[in-house]
């Protein structure tokens, strides 16, 4: 199975919400819902953040189990999380969202760091989704709602 574009959404999306990377979040869920509509499937974009929920993205409660126990500190619940991966989509899978999750756990930082801001083409069209899961909330977004 190909490693599609709203699988890395969805571990980009938790990994960036457990940093609190208000810039990141925002961006992949943007894209998530965005490549939803794209693909006319209504996708629950809670479920990026939410592991209890599915989203519609197929496997996308265990790539979000994976992806927030990677930006976690229990390595027993990291390994639980990552072996649940191996054997229900494979370990090429494993591997492609731990890249992903390294990832953006180094760049979620970077533009906490620097105080990057969203783009104000973005900041309308996020703003329902952003209120809803909390986004607004991070320590980072008065980089960009100041």
């Amino acid at each position: 199975m190909p490693y599609r574009g709203r699988k890395i959404e969805v571990v980009a999306s938790k990994v960036s919400d457990r940093n609190q990377c208000f810039y990141w979040t925002t961006w992949h869920t943007y894209l998530l819902r965005e490549s939803s509509k794209a693909a006319k499937i209504d996708y629950i974009l809670a479920g990026a953040i939410d592991p209890s929920i599915y989203s519609g993205v197929e496997h996308g409660c265990e790539l979000v189990t994976f992806a927030s126990a990677v930006a976690g500190s229990d390595r027993a619940t990291l390994y639980a999380a990552r072996r649940v991966l191996r054997e229900r989509i494979g370990a090429p899978v494993a591997v492609t969202a731990s890249l992903i999750a390294a990832n953006f756990s180094m760049l979620d930082r970077v533009a906490n760091a620097i105080c990057i801001s969203v783009d104000a083409m973005i900041i309308k069209p996020s703003a329902e989704f952003r209120a809803q899961l909390g986004i607004n909330n991070y320590p980072s977004a008065v980089n960009t709602l100041r």
